[in-house]
């Protein structure tokens, strides 16, 4: 199970509480990761290759994994990890991170029969005090334009695209989520989809 990006930081959430969220084009990023300087600029990939340079940056972005997804112990590594940092797993490059973040997305619904935006943060951030999974669930389901309540199919490749780009705010801070184009979050959803497939059809 991961942790959230919160946990990861020491639960600096709790000595800094976020505003309660609003729509997705009007509100801050919340979580620990929105109290990070506002100074990325950049693809992720450079920010990351960079790493003493940019040592102010998100853990997230930092691993490009902006997902905060743990490493997989003895089951192995992801595809394209490169090592292990605070916990996460760091990657080569950031649609390994977003293929990996998409596939453990897609699982809690699949496999954990997770169905709605609430049931599924709750899971993803399950180490997460249940006041910050409340705004987490909030924040992404604005994005999605639902209600946290409302079940979600997380295979569908644009509702997927959506619900990652709101985590990747809630998770690093609307600056840093700014690096992640549009093309790098379809790319990593639909590698995640096309892994889910796969296993689906042996």
């Amino acid at each position: 199970r991961r942790l959230s990006a919160a946990a990861a930081n020491g639960g600096t959430d709790a000595a800094n509480p976020p505003q309660a969220p609003q729509p997705q084009a009007q509100a801050p990023a919340q979580g620990a990761a929105a109290q990070q300087p506002a100074q990325a600029q950049g693809h992720p990939a450079e920010q990351a290759a960079q790493p003493q340079a940019n040592a102010n940056l998100p853990l997230g972005v930092r691993n490009n994994n902006p997902l905060n997804i743990v490493d997989l112990g003895r089951l192995g590594p992801w595809e394209g990890q490169e090592g292990v940092n605070g916990g996460f797993a760091r990657f080569g490059d950031p649609v390994s991170g977003l293929r990996a973040g998409a596939i453990t997305i897609i699982s809690h619904q699949t496999r954990h029969n997770r169905n709605t935006v609430q049931e599924i943060i709750s899971r993803h951030a399950n180490t997460s005090p249940e006041n910050e999974q409340t705004r987490y669930a909030q924040h992404v389901a604005n994005a999605l334009g639902v209600r946290p309540g409302d079940e979600i199919n997380t295979q569908d490749p644009e509702t997927l695209r959506i619900m990652m780009r709101a985590m990747i705010e809630f998770e690093n801070g609307r600056t840093a989520a700014g690096m992640y184009t549009d093309d790098d979050i379809r790319n990593g959803a639909n590698a995640g989809i096309t892994h889910h497939s796969r296993r689906q059809n042996r």
